[in-house]
């Protein structure tokens, strides 16, 4: 997302398939540049194992063209230098990726810092990103040299003279733009750079895109009782479980042998998974997961005078699909050490999904919820959006 210099309005960057960046080469380079193609993951990994769900983020580049002619990634280029959107204007020529999109996923998945072998018999992927980096080099002398460094990076010239001769122009690549303004009222909505739901503060909704449009969404607020409280995103998941009778909440405390006793209303009470809506680490992203889904708050009323008080509410980073995507390591996290053996045969298909607005009330460099009294870190949410 960005805003406009000449008329204000917030837009939001499309593209068809993926984004494209490069990395800008040496302004002394003479030559002419070829751009090698690497893979760019981004994400959050869990693997379900026999004792334990492992959890790491991942920030990971691989060749995509090449191989054995050029390194097998970029290091720490994504995070160090200034990437640039690839745009019809870039001049070069551009190496042919031989590793498509739909194949982005299971190569990361098999990267040597994810991989857990047979044992884990669950995996997810959350919030995952995929985009295309190309790396800069030029020939001198018939030696690839890297662009940004100035130095060799392959003496393999007969061999590499096929690799580069297959570079071309780049075509056919475009970004589109969305106007963040509500389909509904035409008011700006709010939201920060990653947002992925954007909420409308005139006419109290809350919009996702869908394709090239705004699609609406189901929220909640959740009463907080008093002025000056910050909102932390959710979204509350129904599921269709198969492999295991888990229907309503007195299910799942039986299954995950919580230390609650069951009553009988909770024998009617529709089982949620909650899962937060925001970027965070892969601990805490479980954490709340397990914690909330083990709870299950009711939400009495909604209250919306959060738009009409101005209070803060965390930027939405992550969509319901990709949130969801944790679901069955949530359930893992509750009931591993009890059920591992049933957990390959658990199936839990997404049913519904609606965003929730939890308050918590800032306490130093902590924000405990007002409701559930549990407390999480400052450094969370270290951009605060107000409502409008």
């Amino acid at each position: 997302m960005f805003c406009c210099a000449y008329c204000r309005v917030r837009l939001f960057l499309l593209t068809g398939d993926f984004f494209r960046y490069y990395i800008p080469p040496a302004e002394d380079v003479r030559g002419e540049i070829f751009y090698v193609p690497y893979w760019r993951f981004k994400g959050l990994y869990y693997a379900v194992l026999p004792l334990e769900v492992a959890g790491k983020a991942l920030d990971q580049t691989f060749l995509s063209a090449g191989r054995g002619f050029f390194p097998a990634n970029l290091g720490f280029r994504p995070q160090a230098l200034t990437l640039r959107f690839a745009s019809p204007e870039l001049t070069g020529r551009f190496l042919p990726s031989k590793v498509p999109l739909r194949d982005v996923f299971t190569v990361a998945e098999g990267h040597p810092s994810v991989r857990t072998g047979p044992r884990a018999f669950h995996r997810a992927f959350i919030g995952k990103t995929a985009s295309m980096i190309y790396a800069p080099v030029y020939l001198d002398d018939g030696v690839v040299h890297d662009a940004v460094l100035k130095r060799p990076v392959s003496s393999r010239a007969a061999a590499i003279r096929e690799e580069l001769d297959s570079a071309g122009p780049q075509t056919g690549w475009s970004v589109g733009f969305l106007s963040t303004l509500c389909p509904e009222c035409g008011w700006q909505l709010t939201g920060e750079n990653e947002s992925a739901v954007f909420i409308c503060g005139n006419c109290v909704s809350v919009w996702e895109i869908s394709g090239t449009d705004l699609k609406r969404v189901k929220f909640i607020v959740s009463p907080g009782g008093q002025h000056g409280l910050f909102y932390a995103p959710f979204w509350r998941v129904s599921v269709v479980a198969e492999g295991v009778e888990l229907n309503t909440y007195a299910d799942l405390v039986r299954f995950a042998n919580l230390p609650r006793t069951v009553k009988r209303e909770w024998e009617q009470q529709e089982l949620y998974f909650w899962l937060p809506a925001f970027r965070t680490n892969p601990d805490w992203f479980l954490r709340l997961a397990a914690l909330l889904t083990a709870t299950q708050p009711q939400i009495v009323n909604d209250d919306r005078r959060i738009w009409t008080s101005r209070e803060s509410f965390a930027a939405i980073t992550l969509a319901a699909g990709e949130a969801a995507s944790g679901r069955k390591a949530a359930l893992a996290k509750l009931t591993l050490k009890r059920h591992y053996p049933m957990l390959p045969d658990v199936e839990l298909s997404l049913k519904s999904a609606a965003l929730v607005l939890l308050p918590f009330k800032r306490n130093g460099a902590e924000f405990i919820e007002v409701n559930l009294n549990f407390r999480l870190p400052g450094q969370m949410f270290p951009q605060r959006s107000t409502s409008r």
